[in-house]
């Protein structure tokens, strides 16, 4: 099928994913950074900023790292901020990525140029007035141009050929349980998880964790910090590094296990409108299947439970939750006062 140059074109979702990603910390989607998952973007004063994306986690970070080519002031916090992976605006993010783009005479900015730098009026760039060229092959898109050619493959192989008899697929089957050797700690999955958690407080555990940021990885790393090395992470101000977390068990209506390091305020400290947010949306996991979705205007979750029956929830109860905590972490606790990571920290040798 072809495609006539005066049509609409949809974006492709990669570049909606992009623009999602860069509207959930209060930017505007430019361009694709050098850095694999990096991104070029813009403020309102057209001010270049690197914005970092999880897809596996459906997180955006407004980052501020060397190495990133960032010459400007940068007010990004690094804080993980979800973001919808398909956003809703669906018309609207055409006339965004029209909006972001200049205007006709108008100077084109280099996102790694220097916002403060000016540009003599020779730097400007204007567009050429002729007739638009055709559309051209899009890989995310999956849109072929005016060249494509319409004829459909020959298939080497017929029905038969991929058809099984039903009792091979039972052969040697064996009823057993599954065991799960391995977990991860993160956030349920925005907008696209239903999930319950384990109700009991033998299944949860107050805890601190520290996150490690280095030049070799653009990811924090986590690590948990046994109670008794606490005051390892004490800045030189008096206040404390370490994220105040609750672990849950969950598991997801595909069977799949992790513990959710619920964000939780500290002793003394205002619960704001986010852990307020996680604590009813946690509450009403533990009796049926609830699925977050970030509210970016509000910065807080809503949550939904599932209109039908998805079963009950296989909460993988063969082990305890310090075995499970032990499998999630691995190698990243700490339980030493000479852990390379708190002698990093405090600035002094091993």
């Amino acid at each position: 099928m072809t495609r006539r140059s005066g049509d609409a074109r949809p974006l492709p979702k990669g570049t909606l994913e992009r623009l999602a990603a860069c509207q959930a910390v209060g930017l505007h989607y430019w361009s694709d950074h050098p850095v694999a998952k990096h991104f070029w973007a813009v403020d309102d004063h057209q001010q270049a900023h690197v914005v970092k994306i999880d897809r596996d986690g459906g997180t955006a970070r407004h980052v501020c790292r060397p190495g990133l080519l960032i010459d400007t002031e940068c007010a990004g916090d690094d804080e993980a901020v979800p973001y919808a992976p398909t956003t809703p605006q669906g018309e609207q993010q055409q006339m965004t990525t029209q909006e972001n783009r200049p205007a006709q005479g108008e100077a084109v900015q280099d996102p790694q140029a220097s916002p403060h730098r000016k540009e003599s009026p020779m730097s400007s760039v204007s567009h050429p007035t002729g007739p638009a060229e055709e559309p051209q092959f899009d890989p995310d898109d999956g849109e072929l141009g005016e060249d494509s050619i319409d004829d459909e493959p020959t298939d080497s192989f017929n029905i038969d050929d991929l058809r099984y008899d039903e009792a091979e697929f039972h052969h040697g089957d064996i009823d057993a349980p599954k065991t799960v050797t391995a977990i991860k700690v993160r956030k349920p999955h925005n907008a696209r998880e239903w999930f319950m958690l384990h109700p009991s407080q033998e299944y949860q555990l107050p805890a601190g964790l520290y996150e490690r940021v280095s030049d070799d990885s653009v990811t924090p790393e986590t690590y948990l910090v046994l109670k008794r090395h606490h005051d390892l992470f004490i800045t030189k101000l008096g206040k404390s590094a370490l994220k105040t977390v609750r672990l849950r068990l969950a598991v997801n209506s595909l069977g799949t296990p992790f513990l959710w390091d619920m964000r939780v305020p500290r002793k003394g400290q205002l619960v704001d409108d986010y852990q307020r947010s996680v604590r009813e949306a946690a509450e009403q996991a533990e009796q049926t299947w609830v699925k977050l979705e970030w509210n970016a205007p509000n910065r807080a979750y809503d949550y939904s439970t599932a209109p039908g029956d998805l079963g009950e929830p296989q909460f993988p109860v063969y082990k305890t939750m310090f075995e499970w905590v032990k499998l999630g972490f691995k190698d990243r606790i700490i339980d030493k006062d000479d852990h390379i990571v708190a002698v990093e920290f405090q600035g002094r040798q091993a």
